[in-house]
Formats: C-alpha cells, sequence, structure tokens
C-alpha cells in the first residue's frame, strides 16, 4: 500500500527511525489528518476511551474496542484494518489487530511493539502543520523558530537554512514533494525531496493576519490554503501564482480547518458552524455545505475510498459524507451505557498498562479457530415458543425509517414510523430530527422550519430491553413567497416577475430573489410613490422575496411627475476585457448620472460559488469609480445603479464581463557576480569562468558569450557561445586578444525563459 503522507502535531526534538509511532506507523495515518486507503475508518472517543470501526460502505459500526481508561487522551493511527491507540495520558500505545479486534499494549515497532532503531536528534520545535511523511518514508521538519528545513532520510539527518521566514512557515506534502509555505514572504516554495533543494517558488494571495490552513494534494502537484477570512486558494505547484481562489460565504467565525481530498472533491472543516464545505476541484466552487455537528465542535474529518468520515472525538457523534454532499449519521457507541456492544475483551478485559519500554507479555495461547458447541440441552427444559424465523435470539435487532415525503416545504408536517425489519417490532423510540427538536414514540409527526438538508436518527427499543438505531437524511426546501401588488384606481399599471397589475397582481417567485418593479401612471396621472415593501418616489423599486410581500403603489391625478434618474453609462474596463495584472487590482469606472446622489456597485463571480454569478462585492459608493482586489483567473460581471437623494433607485446599467489571464510570471533575471564588468585578463590560455547567483524556482541556466571583432566586417557582437547549464558557474576557452560579453537567463521547470540579465563586457590582452 502507499506509505504514509500524514501531518505530525505537538512539539518534539527527538524522532525514533523506523518507528515514528505517532506521526503514522509503517504507513499508518493520524486521526487528524489521515489518507486512508480501505472502505472502513478507526475513530477515536477520547471521552470513553474506545476506538470504533465504522465501515464506509454500509455506515455500520463494525467493532467497538476498548483501548483506554475514560477521559484519557486518546488518538488513533491505521494502517490497513488495523489500529494504534496512542494514550497521550499515559504514554503508551495499544495495538488493535483489524481481523481479531485484540489489544497488545507496547510503546515502539508496528508489528512486534518493540523497540526499533537508534534515535536521530532534530533539535528543532515543531509546531502544528510543521512535520511531515513523504511517500519515500522521509520524514520533514519545519523549525518554525528560525525556518529551517530538517529531514531525516534512511536514518540520516539533512538540513536546509532559511527555507522559510522565522516564525512564520507552514509545511506539507504534495505529490510527494515537501511544500513550505511563507506567510511572511508569501510565497510557496517547492523542494526537491532527494536533496532539498528548490524546485519552484509560487506567489500567494495572503493578506496581512490570515489564519492559514494547509494541506496538499495526494496525487496531483497542487496545494490547499484556507484563510480563517472564508477562502480557500487552490495552487498549482507548476506555476507562479495561485490560479483559483473559492470563496466559502459565511464560515462559522473563521474556525475552519484543515481541508481532505477525495474523488474530485475538496472537503473542508467548519468548526464554528458545524459544516462541511464541499468544493468540486475541476471547476473551483461550492457545490454543497452540510450540517453534520452542531457549532463550535472541534471534530474531525478523514478520508478513505471515496468516502469521507468525519468525527467528534469527544462524544459519540460520528458520520459518513458522501461526493454529493448527502451525510449519515452514526453513533459510535450509547452515551447511557458506552460499554454496551464492546468487540473482544469489553472494559473488563482490558489489560494494565505497563510504563514505555517494558516488553509485552507473552502472548496468550490462540484461540479455537471453530465456534465452541453449545452443551447439550434437555428438551424438557426448553420453552415452548420457539424464536422468531426472522429474527434469531443472537441476532441484533434492525430497524428502518419510513416517512410519508422524502422532500418537503419548511413549515409542512411530515409523519414518521420505526419499524424493525423482523417481525419482533419496537415497543418504543427516541427521535432527533437535526433541528434540536425530539419526539417519543413508534410514529411521530414533525415540521422543520428552515430549508436545508437535516439527519433524522432514531433509537427503538424493544421488549427484551435491546436496542437498535437508524438514520435517513430529508430534504427540506424553502416555500416560494408570495409577492401580492395594489394598486388603488385607475391611474396607472405596475409590473414585474411577470405580471402588471391591474388585471394580475399576485404571483411567487423563489425565496430570495430580486424582483423589480415598475410603475407606469396612466394619460392625465403621475406617479405618487411605492409604500408596503417598497419606499421612495422613483419609477422603479426593487424587493428581495425572503418571505411574502406586498407593494402598493399610487397615482394621483395630474401632478408633476418625479425626476426620473438615468441609466449610468459604464467607461471601463471594457465590455470582455482580459487583463493580466497581477496582483488582480480592479477599477471600475461609469459616467455621472444628473440628480444620483450615490451609485450601487454590483460585481459578480462566475465560478466561485455553488450557483453561477455569485455576489461578490456591493457596496454604495458616492465617488464614480471603485477599486477592488480581484480573486483568482476567474470571469466576472458588473453592473452600476444611480441612486436619488431619497433613496429611489433608477434603472441599473446591463453587465459588462471581465476576466483575468495572469498565467506564469517569468522569473526574475539573474545577478551576475563574476567577473566584474569590464575585467581585463593577462592570462594565458585564455581559460574563464562565469558565475552568477541561483534564481529560485529556476531549473536551469541559459549562457550567452558574444564577441566584439569574430564575425565579417562591420559586425559586432557575434553570437560565440549559446548553451544551458543547470549549475550557477560556466568555463570557457575564449579566442584571441579581444574583447567579449555575457549574460545569464534563468529557465523555469516548465521550460519558460525568465528575464535576461543585463550583459557583462571583459577582455584578453594576450
Amino acid at each position: 500500500m502507499p506509505r504514509v503522507r500524514a501531518l505530525l502535531a505537538g512539539t518534539g526534538t527527538v524522532a525514533a527511525v523506523g518507528a515514528l509511532l505517532v506521526a503514522g506507523i509503517n504507513g499508518g495515518y493520524p486521526a487528524s489528518r489521515p489518507q486512508l486507503r480501505s472502505g472502513a475508518a478507526w475513530l477515536a472517543s477520547a471521552s470513553v476511551g474506545q476506538l470504533t470501526l465504522l465501515d464506509g460502505a454500509t455506515a455500520e459500526i463494525a467493532a467497538q474496542v476498548q483501548v483506554a481508561s475514560r477521559g484519557d487522551r486518546v488518538d488513533v493511527v491505521q494502517e490497513a484494518a488495523t489500529a494504534y491507540a496512542v494514550n497521550r495520558t499515559t504514554g503508551t500505545i495499544r495495538r488493535v489487530d483489524g481481523a481479531t479486534f485484540e489489544g497488545v499494549l507496547t510503546a515502539a515497532d508496528p508489528k512486534t511493539l518493540t523497540s526499533r532503531g537508534a534515535p536521530v536528534p532534530l533539535a528543532t520545535q515543531i509546531s502544528g502543520q510543521a512535520a511531515a511523511l513523504d511517500d519515500a518514508g522521509r520524514l520533514w521538519v519545519l523549525d518554525t523558530s528560525s525556518g529551517d528545513v530538517v529531514w531525516i532520510d534512511r536514518g540520516q539527518r539533512h538540513s536546509r537554512r532559511g527555507v522559510a521566514a522565522p516564525g512564520a512557515g507552514l509545511l506539507t506534502i504534495a505529490d510527494g514533494n515537501p511544500v513550505v509555505v511563507d506567510t511572511n514572504r508569501r510565497t510557496a516554495i517547492v523542494l526537491d525531496p532527494h536533496d532539498g533543494g528548490t524546485r519552484n517558488t509560487v506567489n500567494l494571495d495572503l493578506r496581512s493576519g490570515d489564519r492559514l490552513r494547509l494541506s496538499g494534494s495526494p496525487h496531483s502537484a497542487q496545494i490547499y490554503l484556507v484563510a480563517s477570512r472564508g477562502v480557500l486558494a487552490i495552487c498549482a505547484l507548476t506555476e507562479s501564482t495561485c490560479g483559483s481562489a473559492v470563496p466559502l460565504g459565511a464560515a462559522g467565525n473563521g474556525q475552519l480547518g484543515t481541508p481532505v481530498e477525495t474523488g474530485g472533491r475538496l472537503f473542508v472543516p467548519d468548526y464554528g458552524s458545524g459544516k462541511v464545505w464541499i468544493v468540486d476541484l475541476k471547476q473551483p466552487r461550492v457545490i454543497a455545505q452540510p450540517k453534520v455537528l452542531d457549532e463550535m465542535t472541534q471534530f474531525q474529518l478523514l478520508s478513505r475510498d471515496g468516502v469521507v468520515f468525519y468525527n467528534d472525538p469527544n462524544s459519540e457523534q460520528a458520520g459518513v459524507i458522501r461526493l454529493d454532499g448527502g451525510f449519515t449519521a452514526v453513533p459510535k457507541y450509547d452515551p447511557k451505557n458506552p460499554d454496551k456492544g464492546l468487540s473482544g475483551h469489553g472494559a473488563a478485559g482490558l489489560p494494565p498498562e505497563s510504563a514505555p519500554g517494558t516488553p509485552p507479555d507473552s502472548p496468550s495461547p490462540p484461540a479455537p479457530s471453530g465456534p465452541t458447541p453449545p452443551p447439550p440441552s434437555d428438551p424438557a427444559t426448553q420453552p415452548e415458543t420457539q424464536p422468531d424465523t426472522q429474527t434469531q435470539p443472537d441476532e441484533p435487532d434492525r430497524v428502518r425509517i419510513t416517512v410519508s415525503r422524502s422532500t418537503a416545504l419548511a413549515g409542512e408536517d411530515i409523519a414518521l414510523k420505526v419499524e424493525a425489519t423482523g417481525r419482533r417490532q419496537p415497543t418504543d423510540a427516541r427521535w432527533t430530527f437535526g433541528d434540536g427538536q425530539t419526539a417519543t414514540g413508534t410514529t411521530t409527526a414533525h415540521r422543520w422550519n428552515a430549508p436545508q438538508t437535516y439527519q433524522i436518527s432514531v433509537k427503538a427499543t424493544f421488549a427484551n430491553g435491546r436496542s437498535a438505531t437508524a438514520s435517513l437524511p430529508i430534504q427540506i426546501t424553502a416555500r416560494r413567497p408570495t409577492l401580492t401588488l395594489s394598486v388603488p384606481g385607475t391611474g396607472g399599471t405596475v409590473s414585474g416577475a411577470g405580471i402588471t397589475c391591474p388585471p394580475a397582481c399576485s404571483t411567487t417567485t423563489a425565496p430570495g430573489q430580486p424582483v423589480t418593479l415598475t410603475a407606469k401612471p396612466a394619460n392625465g396621472f403621475s406617479f405618487g410613490g411605492w409604500s408596503g415593501g417598497c419606499s421612495g418616489t422613483g419609477p422603479t423599486c426593487t424587493v428581495v422575496m425572503n418571505a411574502d410581500a406586498t407593494v402598493m403603489a399610487t397615482f394621483p391625478k395630474g401632478g408633476t411627475p418625479p425626476q426620473q434618474l438615468g441609466t449610468p453609462i459604464l467607461l471601463s474596463p471594457a465590455n470582455g476585457a482580459v487583463m493580466t495584472n497581477f496582483p488582480r487590482n480592479t477599477t471600475l469606472r461609469w459616467a455621472q448620472v444628473t440628480g444620483a446622489a450615490k451609485y450601487l456597485v454590483e460585481v459578480q463571480c462566475d465560478t466561485c460559488g455553488s450557483t453561477p454569478w455569485t455576489p461578490w462585492l456591493t457596496t454604495t459608493v458616492t465617488a464614480t469609480s471603485v477599486s477592488f482586489t480581484w480573486v483568482g483567473d476567474n470571469t466576472g460581471r458588473w453592473r452600476v445603479t444611480a441612486i436619488g437623494p431619497d433613496g429611489t433607485k433608477g434603472p441599473a446599467s446591463g453587465f459588462r464581463s471581465f476576466s483575468f489571464k495572469t498565467g506564469p510570471a517569468k522569473l526574475p533575471a539573474p545577478v551576475l557576480t563574476s567577473p566584474a564588468n569590464g575585467a581585463v585578463f593577462h592570462n594565458f590560455p585564455r581559460t574563464t569562468t562565469l558565475r552568477w547567483q541561483a534564481v529560485s524556482g529556476a531549473r536551469s541556466y541559459q549562457v550567452e558569450v558574444q564577441c566584439d571583432v569574430c564575425g565579417p566586417p562591420g559586425t559586432m557582437w557575434v553570437p560565440w557561445i549559446t548553451t544551458t547549464v543547470t549549475g550557477t558557474s560556466y568555463t570557457f576557452d575564449w579566442v584571441g586578444a579581444q574583447s567579449g560579453r555575457w549574460r545569464i537567463t534563468a529557465i523555469s521547470n516548465s521550460g519558460a525563459m525568465g528575464v535576461p540579465s543585463g550583459f557583462r563586457t571583459f577582455r584578453y590582452t594576450v
């Protein structure tokens, strides 16, 4: 199986080569940010000291094992089906076999659980998001206090100084390559996994005060940066700038976690809101945002085989999230009786924990391979009733939920029923509906007031004292609000939302839809103004249909019509403009409208949200221009509406579109070091060495040497040498006692030529 690419967390100064117990055991993954490869995941429950194996295919519990005392700080590392419970309270590790669910206590080797390998001193301060293992088993650590990178390869320690600014670095692995993000310099540095050299540098669009979460793609050369202001940056490591940014909407108080990638989707945990933002990586946009837990819950997110698991280590709550945003909640244990359903020895059979370094006890004799036959029984002592032919006495009870409708409108009553799959039916049940409400009974009804996907969960109890659980998602959609127009008398009409009143004065709209109404007075009348859901005396008004709304328009006889605001004339940028500047600073300009006191500016992004043309900037200004920084190489559009002193809006301008295509920036010109410009040499042979400084992100360098008088009469500076080298020096033999000049151009990883240096001249006298 692929080797581990896991993030470490915490502080440390020594790493045990070969074991790396907490970081990842020979291909294991820590629960805080794992990347697993099979269909089931081990989840930790620190409050009860248990590990739970959750089957991703069936969303059912496959095993429940006691590994520690209740309240111990327990993490889990997984290799294939085997779990390693890391007890941070006692400093011990327990291995849980994926086949037998039996535990062995240890302090080191992932197979035998004995010490292995000599410790190698790192002499660094490790913080969260600053250490990782690559696909070849090399441990990479960023010393955040100095900005140095240290790596251990086959037991040997290596280092590179000053990769990042002190106190400003993050580290991850992307497509097998270590990547350091320097938040001070706003760059991502791609390192060569063999020698630690710089392969490429990517400029990042970061802001002062951003709190960042970083992860790397396991299969492609790109990283994902989540900023606390609610923006996800997707950065290709072969380019010079980040190409895509996705706004995450109203992220919960900036409490965003490390993203997880699987199946062409990126899952971003939002601890503040309890949601998970799901982003389509092919056309970067948010496609779903399921609310899986309560607000302000520090939960874990991990991916396996196209399925994402979420886990609250401090409660029984966990579940499975699908690629489309649907999810299934699966309780890990019964909070009233956590020992119920334990596999193996359970809590009573938990072996005592020895200190680290103490050899484990000798293994117990193997259990018989087959089941132990029951003792013979006296037929006369057996009950006359026969066991249920569909539900055997030792078989667990299973239940399912039926609903009167699989989708419903907000405020609509839905009937629910829990029933067993066998003949033995439950006698009672307790329901939760995902909105904080509960109910009891095997049948009930419920209504949800807000549109979203809710998780219905039920715990059914049977006459024999047993219980069973089931969960079911339900999609609640918003009721379409009603717009009612009122036009007293016969002085005019109001049109909008596909109707004209009179005669048609009522319609329904999509929730949140803005509707622009236009008043048109009849001959001999003037428009008096709006009331109800609109105000002002302008001929148009816009009402946002978040709820039912009633708008009245009056048309008095005669009178002076109010001043009509004109439509703003947009000046720049031109419609369809393609801009290449970076940073992507943009200024919109329009002509002044007579009578306008201010202007409403709307800027929308085509691929920044879950739907096309997501609002990106909506602001009101008194000037006739506005500036902002655009997000990524995305297409946008903008329009302007004039607003009068009384708040009356004029007609909106048409939309103009624009786009950015920054492309890869050129590498800078190399700094030439020797020989000095104008140098004169007297040596023979005329062996000459040119030297220059390395350029970050350069793969190689083009060397050009030209001769002043080597060509036909009348020609100057004839090319003498044009070659490509990978180092930062080049040696050659010059031709004759004459003048020459030279320059260097850096070449990027993609083969793009950078900015050439200026020429330096030299001359030989012999």
